[in-house]
């Protein structure tokens, strides 16, 4: 009696350290990734605002599309606060940077905007 309580606790034992070993292999969610990838973006253009290089604007402008595009969907069904408030920065400071003259302090005043609703949204994300 003594050996099968023993081997029972032993089992016990053995399958709750497998489940939690399960339960210990973390992946990244994806949209905290995709904005932390954009939010480096973000930071690289502000340089390039302050700098006032326009050909790195122009540049690095579409970059931001095309970042937001890998994990978008993400937050607009996740996040769709967040979501609003991306793009409401997002869409004029791609516009923005595309055009033939850049009004760099509209720029930074969107790039900054959107900095700070992607720094939320990461800190919001457990």
């Amino acid at each position: 009696m003594k050996r099968l309580h023993l081997l029972l606790v032993a089992t016990i034992l053995l399958l709750s350290l497998a489940l939690s070993a399960c339960g210990s292999k973390t992946t990244e969610d994806p949209v905290k990734k995709g904005a932390n990838e954009l939010i480096v973006v973000t930071n690289d253009l502000q340089k390039e605002i302050d700098a006032g290089n326009e050909g790195k604007v122009k540049e690095l402008g579409p970059k931001l599309e095309e970042t937001w595009a890998t994990f978008e969907d993400g937050v607009k069904d996740k996040y769709a606060d967040f979501y609003e408030k991306i793009e409401e920065s997002l869409n004029p400071e791609v516009a923005g940077s595309k055009a033939d003259s850049i009004d760099m302090s509209t720029l930074g005043q969107l790039n900054a905007s959107l900095n700070k609703t992607l720094n939320e949204l990461v800190q919001g994300i457990k």
